[in-house]
Order: C-alpha cells, then structure tokens, then sequence
C-alpha cells in the first residue's frame, strides 16, 4: 500500500506569508547585530528568533499528538454511468439528415425530436399501408361470401380456399408494414391518404446530454448508421483501477476519498460497492466500482473525467503535527525542533521527518520515535523561517 499525503500542501504552508516576513524583516533591524563569531557558531540548520520576533507573530511550540488515520490504497480512474444509461442514436431506416439543431452538450428530453431524416421511399412504405388497408374490407367481404357459398354447396372449397388466403396474406402484410411505420414514429392508426409525409423524426429515447454528433445536416445516413450519443449521467460512479499487490487490503463498503486533478484541494467521498473478479493481463490491475455519496456528486462531474482516489483500508492511531508544523523542501519535509529557550531568544533546529497519512487537520511522523518524547516544534511558520 501507498502512504498518500493527499490532504497536505504548500498553500497551507503559506499562512501569512507577506505579513510573516514582513514582520520578522522589520523586527530583526531593531536586534542587535551579531558579530561574526556569533554568526559562525550558528549552524546552518539552526534558526534562531529573539522573544519579541516569537510573540509578534503569534508562533507557538508543541509536541507530539496521538491522532487518528486512515491507511490507505491510492487509485486512478474516471467517471462513469452504468450502460442502461448511455445511448447510441441510429434510425432503422436510411435517409437525408433534413433538420439537426443540436450541439454536443445540449440537454434533451425521452421521446424529443433529435434529428429529422428524408427518404422518398418514407411515402411508397405509407402507400402500401394504404392500400393493403383499403383492401381488407372488400376482401373479409369476399372471404365471409365463400364461407356463406361452401355452406350451400354453391361454392368450391378451392375457391373459399383461395378467398382465406388473400385476406389472411393482406391482414398481414398491413399488421408488418404498421409495425414498420411505428418505428418511424409515424400512426398508422391516424395515417390518411392527405397526412402522409417523406420526412421522420429521430427521437431520444432517454433524457440526458448529447455527448457527441457524428453526423450533420443534408448528409445521407445509412440504416443503423451511428448518427449521435446520448447519456444521462444522473447515476454517475467511479471506476477505479487497483493494482494487483493491492486488492487483498479491498473490500466492499470501504470508505473512499477522490479528487479531481485540477483541484486536488478539494475532497469528495464513495464507497465501494463491487470489485471486479477478472484482472487486465497487461496492465495487472483489477477494476472497483465505487458508488459517489449523493452530496458528493457536483454539476462538474461528467462521463470519462479523470480522478484520484484514496480507498481507506485501515485506521491506525499513530503519533502525528498539525500540517503547518511541516516544510516541503526539494522533494524533502522539514520541522523545527526547539533546541533552546533561553536569554531571550529561541533556538530552532531543522530536523527531517518523514511523513505518512493525513487528515484535515494533523500529519502522521513516521519516524517520530527518532525524537524524545519531550521534544517540542514549531507548529506554525515552519515553511517561511527555513525558506528566509
């Protein structure tokens, strides 16, 4: 497992910058100056302050706090929206695209026009309903006169025969060409010889975004051509990638801590809800569904954003400063352990420390047992007084 420091940042580091300086500048003019032994016997990992500097701005020393955390597994992955509810738009019938007012990203509503197509054989289809329609009347009358015939022996059987199939075989021709009609979203209950038309309309058949366009209007698209994408990203989740060597610490109901990359400043929560039984053979990592708390989920969440996330696997009680007490110089963290309080001044020495988890407020030290457990930092400033 990773130990992430994901909650910790300069920007923390940097409380008060301007006026801290400006406050130690101006006050170290007014001390009397140190003559050069002075100076040569002030190591380079030493900083020292007079009372006044300490009490002007307001720093304050402290020692080691037990604090809780979370040991956990760092990840990768993006947005995602389950497959019910991401649509790829075509028509069962070919045509010219006449009418497409649409843009990727553009709302739209179940059942709302998306496009219109134009095919002259739209008409010859609806002509052949028509006709098989108008038909039927004479062809029942027909079929019941046979009947009424073969009954009386007036009639051949051959004859009634024939008269059944003409009328079955034109009952179903009108029943398929109907249903064909319905998928261009046309009646055929309310089709009249002065309503017919050559143009159809594509409708969405969910509510949601337009995601991408692949076709533009007056060009020719083939029967299930893809013309357009739509998805409602109203059940938006995680999914994540966990390596290999990771996935014994994952289990389902873990709590999770995901940012954007953009924003890593700013935490969101999920948890896990199934993790994947097949592996990828070339990257070796395992995908975790992750469902995103509902007063996680933000209006910039969208399909195929990326995110970091953090699977919180274990909590540990570990010795730990506030974030402020830490320094992040050239890939190194730094504290100021205080040497000495004497004769007026303070005496702080630069001391590494190796970091492990965060929370809101405190960082885990790692090696802190390489302090006394009387030892006293700066909790705050660290980061300006070792940059001066």
């Amino acid at each position: 497992m990773k130990t992430p420091n994901y909650s910790f940042s300069k920007s923390n580091a940097f409380y008060g910058l301007g006026v801290f300086l400006l406050l130690l500048t101006s006050l170290s003019c007014n001390q009397t100056e140190k003559t050069p032994n002075e100076e040569a016997n002030l190591a380079e990992d030493h900083i020292e302050l007079s009372e006044i500097q300490f009490e002007a701005v307001q720093l304050q020393t402290g020692g080691f706090m037990e604090d809780i955390f979370n040991e956990s597994v760092h990840s990768n992955g993006y947005f995602e929206v389950p497959p019910e509810n991401k649509v790829v738009i075509s028509s069962y019938f070919g045509g010219r695209v006449k009418e497409l007012k649409l843009l990727p990203g553009n709302k739209v509503t179940k059942n709302q026009d998306l496009f219109t197509l134009e095919n002259p054989e739209f008409i010859k289809l609806q002509e052949e309903y028509l006709s098989a329609k108008g038909q039927i009347k004479n062809l029942k009358a027909e079929f019941d006169r046979q009947a009424d015939l073969l009954k009386e022996h007036f009639s051949s059987e051959k004859s009634f025969l024939k008269s059944e199939l003409d009328f079955q075989q034109t009952v179903l021709r009108m029943e398929s060409i109907g249903k064909q009609l319905l998928l261009m979203n046309i009646d055929p209950d309310q089709l009249t010889p002065s309503n017919m038309r050559s143009t159809i309309a594509v409708k969405a058949p969910i509510s949601g975004y337009v995601s991408s366009i692949k076709t533009v209007k007056g060009s020719n698209l083939a029967a299930s051509q893809e013309a357009m994408t739509i998805v409602n990203a109203d059940e938006l989740h995680l999914e994540l990638f966990i390596f290999e060597k990771d996935i014994e610490h994952v289990k389902e109901g873990q709590a999770i801590d995901f940012f954007l990359q953009n924003d890593p400043q700013t935490t969101y929560q999920a948890e896990v809800h199934l993790i994947n039984k097949s592996i990828d053979k070339e990257l070796r990592t395992i995908n975790v569904h992750a469902d995103i708390y509902k007063d996680s989920i933000q209006s910039h969440f969208f399909p195929g954003l990326y995110v970091e996330a953090f699977i919180q696997t274990k909590t540990i009680r570990s010795m730990a400063l506030p974030k402020e007490a830490i320094a992040e110089l050239d890939g190194n963290n730094f504290v100021l352990k205080l040497m000495e309080h004497d004769n007026g001044k303070y005496t702080f020495e630069k001391s590494e420390v190796i970091l492990g988890e965060s929370n809101t407020k405190n960082v885990q030290i790692l090696n802190a047992e390489q302090f006394d457990s009387q030892s006293q930092f700066l909790l705050k400033g660290t980061f300006q007084l070792i940059a001066e």
